[in-house]
């Protein structure tokens, strides 16, 4: 795992609890999707009007049906679990005023990330 936080980022205001269970959520499927031997990055940087935290991973990657569906509740991919992770993860940064977004390719991996405003 590589990890990337720039020196420079301002604070948040939020739910510290909630917006932990959002990075978890992301760590979780990276890890659950990536073999072993691969690679998950976490940056977090400064965004155009606050931060942004990107997980990006080289595993299994999501067809186009399912990065169209993975923040559906209960919707569970190829290997998934409760299909519960993603749709409370949108549910947490949107609202805190946020936004997420999914892109993925299978055989090459997934980055998931989100943006908070300040």
């Amino acid at each position: 795992m590589h990890v990337e936080i720039a020196e420079d980022l301002p604070l948040v205001s939020g739910d510290a609890d909630r917006l932990e269970r959002v990075l978890i959520n992301l760590l979780d499927n990276a890890v659950k999707f990536t073999m072993g031997g691969g690679r998950i990055d976490l940056e977090v940087r400064r965004a155009e009007a606050g931060i942004e935290v990107t997980v990006q991973d080289n595993g299994r990657g999501m067809s186009d049906e399912e990065q169209e569906r993975a923040f559906e509740p209960y919707y569970r991919g190829q290997g998934g679990g409760t299909g519960l992770g993603l749709a409370i993860t949108r549910a947490i940064v949107e609202s805190h005023g946020g936004r997420v977004t999914i892109r993925s390719e299978l055989g090459v991996g997934t980055r998931v990330w989100f943006a908070l405003p300040v």
